[in-house]
């Protein structure tokens, strides 16, 4: 199942702590694994269910080979081997849907969404470009929830972080 919260700020942020405890309403959703990434723009927290590659490599938030790109991604890409042979991806280092969308991000941005084929919600964020860029598939199987303000941008694979954080 997988569950992933992001905090995109706008301005100073001094609610980290509110942040992860809103983050923690959706921690049964990936009981293998948290992580989170954080710079002064970002803050991304994964709870991951492993399914596909039980390893540390399918870990996220996950870096592209370049370190410009992160990414969260909940869901499965039914076409990922058929994507990896058209676009001859080498040299990856998981068997994850993560890491062939990141690539393939990397290489025709936006784009890539005409060729994923399944069910999915992710958020990609440009470490220098201070961007993101987020999707789910087209029947909104994979559900994104957000909630715009002056201050920040919050998403997340689930509602209830998200009505926790406005409560506060």
């Amino acid at each position: 199942m997988c569950g992933f919260t992001i905090l995109f700020k706008k301005k100073k942020f001094d609610r980290k702590q509110e942040f992860f405890s809103c983050s923690k309403l959706i921690s049964y959703r990936g009981p293998d694994d948290n992580s989170y990434y954080e710079d002064e723009n970002i803050i991304m927290n994964f709870y991951r269910l492993s399914i596909q590659d039980l390893s540390i490599h399918g870990r996220q938030p996950m870096c592209s080979q370049s370190k410009r790109y992160l990414i969260v991604f909940n869901g499965e890409i039914y076409n990922k081997l058929d994507i990896k042979s058209k676009y001859n991806f080498q040299n990856l280092k998981s068997n994850t849907d993560t890491e062939i969308i990141l690539k393939l991000y990397e290489r025709i941005k936006e784009k890539c969404l005409n060729y994923l084929d399944g069910m999915f919600s992710l958020v990609i964020y440009d470490k220098f470009k201070k961007k993101i860029f987020f999707a789910r598939d087209r029947f909104g199987i994979k559900p994104l929830y957000y909630y715009h303000c002056e201050e920040y941008l919050f998403l997340s694979s689930e509602i209830k972080p998200i009505i926790k954080s406005n409560s506060v």
